[in-house]
């Protein structure tokens, strides 16, 4: 065969493993999973937290999580804030770290 025509296949090979590649990545990322957005009740009625207030910006209070998680790694961790990083300077933003005691 001619070099032209291996080089044709090869650059074809190429270019449907990369498209591969990406419509892997898409599915595996979910970009093509239905999202399903809804109105209803709430699922918790009532609930009880321990919590620890922090103030500053929202990426800081990681260490807050951590040391919520370990000393209760069986119960779950929630993060509250209580601002709009892009209306409130990041200094003053508020948030709390709370660990789910009880459900009804």
């Amino acid at each position: 065969m001619e070099l032209w025509v291996y080089l044709v296949c090869a650059i074809a090979a190429v270019l449907l493993l990369i498209f591969l590649t990406l419509l892997g990545a898409a599915v595996y990322s979910g970009l093509l999973h239905n999202i399903q957005i809804g109105v209803g009740k709430p699922h918790v009625s009532n609930i009880t937290v321990a919590y620890k207030f922090d103030r500053g910006p929202y990426n800081n209070c990681g260490y807050l999580f951590s040391e919520a998680c370990s000393l209760a790694p069986q119960l779950r961790c929630i993060g509250i804030y209580y601002d709009a990083p892009c209306e409130v300077q990041l200094v003053l933003t508020y948030n709390n770290t709370a660990l789910k005691l009880r459900e009804t």
